[in-house]
């Protein structure tokens, strides 16, 4: 089951996220940090092309807004090499909206660079994702567990559900990117390399 809407537009080619993938590899390695496994960079936006605003909420006309990108490209850990299996790259357009002083939420438009064959064929996926920020989440976060095994136990439980949320993303649709929007990922990335 997918969405009709989204049917009458021509979805990203692998061509598309093989040179996005270059565009991530060329800025981080010149602009980003390296981490060990990951070289990125995080840049403010002044604008927001309009394929990936479109994944975004609109802000309370009263909100101070403002607008990040973060991109990464993924190293293997014991080769140092990039990764070539699995998500080996990211680009995440974050709209930041403060409605009240202390509170933040931000929407973020994540482009997963993915490849299941060592690298010779990649996709490209989007995933929405919302989160909250302010003094009334440090007493959420407070009723989490210190104890290493609570926590290992929590964080695998999140990722078991982000494991059986995917495949009916995809099955959707939600994470299908046009070709369209993936040409504006490409762009502002290579707009952010200049």
């Amino acid at each position: 089951m997918t969405d009709p809407e989204f049917s009458k537009y021509v979805i990203a080619t692998p061509q598309q996220a093989a040179e996005l993938l270059t565009e991530i590899g060329t800025l981080t390695t010149l602009q980003g940090k390296n981490y060990s496994d990951r070289n990125s960079i995080d840049k403010t936006l002044e604008v927001v092309p309009t394929a990936i605003a479109e994944h975004l909420p609109t802000p309370d006309p009263t909100s101070e807004v403002s607008h990040s990108a973060y991109i990464e490209q993924i190293f293997d850990c014991a080769t140092g090499q990039p990764k070539r299996d699995g998500v080996v790259g990211m680009v995440s357009v974050t709209q930041h909206e403060k409605p009240v002083p202390g509170v933040i939420y931000a929407a973020h438009a994540n482009y997963h660079l993915t490849t299941d064959n060592g690298g010779e064929t990649y996709g490209l996926e989007r995933h929405v994702t919302n989160t909250e920020h302010g003094p009334h989440m440090a007493r959420k976060l407070g009723r989490t567990s210190l104890d290493p095994i609570e926590m290992l136990a929590e964080l695998t439980a999140l990722r078991d559900k982000v494991d059986q949320e995917r495949p009916i993303e995809q099955a959707m649709g939600l994470s299908t990117v046009s070709q369209i929007e993936a040409q504006q990922v490409i762009d502002l990335t290579a707009a952010l390399n200049q």
